[in-house]
């Protein structure tokens, strides 16, 4: 560092703001060499390609002579990387592992080059280590790639190259839709005079998709925690675009391709500066072609994806041995639907019996609760019979009486309940002032205060009824009668004095009774009665 720069240092230690302006030129400073130094490889990796900066014409070097195979290319050099080159973890590496193809467009080298240059620059401590296990080489992430039949958008390859970031508009444009693949997504959310934010994920639902998570943003359910903030601050989602899809994959091969999208994912977060502070690098290796301060919005991703587990690691897959054997593109479309049916039908087999195994289980224990509680009851029982015979009989005498007298009790609850509410009515307890009524209890009391007739009656829209306003003794009355009507409806039934034989119902009053014996149900039970008689009648003795 120059004097200048070491004289500013010791200057702008003694003021908080200096110090901020300075670190943020120092940062500044850093980042114009990085992007120096990202530029410097990027044309070397496109020298070394043969191909012009369209990825679309080759130049004409290498329309003069075919060119040879291209070995394999080396690791790009990042700032951010550790001095020490990570070595991918080989133990899950195939035994004889695929060259890579001569077919793969420029594009496709050009990916691959994007997504080993963040696996493998990316420290160790901030990734997902098995990421290393799946793709030990960049052999294995091509053959992967490959295999994965991966397809992005058509004009996506001019807007990398462009000296521009893509704009809103662009970002609007993309396809929205990826019927049964998994994909990468791009979400646009605007606010007016705002502005815009822009965020990167993946969606690998096993039976629906893509589609699963895009969905989620409609129902808004599982939202990530800076667009559900959006979202609440005013911001509503402009746009659901897809960056790159692939087919739905088989069951042997879905955590691998997990592990891809993840990859994936965590590429074009940092291409698009779709991470929410662009004043660190997040210890990512500057893949972004473009300054931070060309972009016309902010990003909303808090983290790379390269951190972040990959599901279907319970299914105990072997990740390589199983992807290259079982993986064959060769087959048609109904037989790879027929085996992903056949995986699909095993598998909730299994989640079928297990479930199965655990409903017997939970119903064992409950039998055995049940059966535990009664043997204690038993014993329990027998036991005071055995030690005090005496007091046995005391209690069995007095349980026999309880249940005798329980229709008893159970009218004297009755009664004693009429006269609370008798009591509560002639005290005026509940009692509704405007409307001049009194209530038995609270329910009732509060039900009323909720109604539209009390409401209209409070407001003076409508005049309460004038209903005479008795005193306690005439309450009492009024209240003792009905006491006296009910018990005589009870006595009639007891008696069976309003019995219709016929249709076997008994009833209180006789008004009751002849309502009954005026309906086509009483009719017809009479008419059935008659002609049995008069059948049993004509019989022979």
């Amino acid at each position: 560092m120059s004097k200048y720069a070491t004289a500013t240092t010791v200057k702008v230690l003694t003021s908080r703001n200096r110090l901020t302006r300075f670190r943020r030129w120092q940062f500044e400073g850093f980042e114009a060499t990085f992007t120096f130094l990202k530029m410097a490889v990027m044309s070397k990796i496109t020298s070394y390609f043969q191909v012009d900066r369209s990825f679309g014409v080759a130049s004409p070097s290498s329309k003069a002579s075919p060119s040879p195979a291209p070995p394999t290319p080396p690791t790009p050099y990042s700032p951010f990387a550790p001095s020490t080159p990570i070595v991918p973890n080989t133990s899950f590496a195939p035994s004889t592992p695929t060259a890579p193809s001569s077919s793969s467009s420029p594009f496709d080298e050009y990916l691959i080059w994007l997504v080993w240059t963040l696996l493998s620059d990316t420290p160790t401590a901030i990734k997902n280590t098995k990421l290393d296990s799946i793709m030990p080489s960049i052999e294995a992430l091509e053959n992967l790639l490959n295999a994965s039949h991966l397809t992005v958008s058509d004009d996506l390859i001019e807007v990398l190259q462009a000296p521009t970031p893509p704009s809103i508009e662009w970002l609007k444009s993309l396809p929205s839709m990826a019927t049964n693949a998994w994909g990468i997504y791009l979400l646009v959310l605007e606010k007016p005079f705002c502005r815009p934010l822009v965020y990167v994920g993946s969606g690998t639902n096993s039976k629906r998709g893509l589609n699963v998570r895009l969905y989620n943003y409609e129902s808004e359910t599982s939202l990530p925690v800076r667009v559900e903030d959006a979202l609440n601050e005013g911001y509503v989602i402009a746009s659901k675009g897809v960056l790159c899809s692939c087919p739905l994959p088989l069951l042997s091969s879905r955590f691998p391709l997990r592990g891809l999208c993840l990859l994936v994912e965590a590429v074009f977060a940092v291409v698009f500066s779709a991470l929410e502070d662009r004043t660190k690098t997040y210890n990512l290796p500057l893949l972004c072609p473009w300054h931070v301060d060309m972009f016309e919005y902010d990003g909303l991703c808090t983290h790379s994806s390269i951190s972040e587990g990959i599901r279907g690691e319970a299914d105990h897959l072997d990740v390589v041995q199983k992807l290259f054997p079982q993986i064959d593109h060769n087959k048609t479309d109904a037989e790879k639907n027929e085996t992903l049916a056949k995986e699909n039908a095993e598998r909730e087999t299994r989640i079928a019996e297990q479930n199965a195994r655990l409903l017997e289980q939970k119903a064992k224990r409950a039998a055995e609760s049940i059966k535990g509680c009664t043997e204690r009851k038993r014993i329990r029982y027998y036991n005071f019979k055995a030690v005090d015979f005496e007091g046995w009989q005391a209690w069995r005498r007095g349980y026999n009486q309880t249940q005798a007298l329980r229709p008893e009790l159970a009218g004297q609850k009755k009664v004693n309940l009429q006269n609370f509410y008798a009591n509560n009515r002639a005290s005026g307890k509940f009692r509704c002032e405007p409307c001049h009524i009194n209530f038995p209890g609270k329910s009732q009391f509060d039900a009323h205060i909720k109604s539209e007739e009390h409401t209209d009656v409070a407001s003076g829209l409508k005049s309460a009824k004038k209903l005479k306003v008795l005193t306690p003794a005439e309450e009492r009355k009024r209240l003792q009668r009905v006491v006296d009507r009910a018990a005589a409806r009870d006595a009639a039934k007891a008696a069976r004095r309003y019995f219709c034989y016929p249709c076997d119902e008994n009833y209180g009053t006789k008004s009751n009774l002849d309502s009954h014996c005026k309906s086509n149900a009483h009719k017809a039970a009479a008419a059935a009665a008659t002609a049995a008689a008069a059948a049993t009648s004509q019989s022979p003795a």
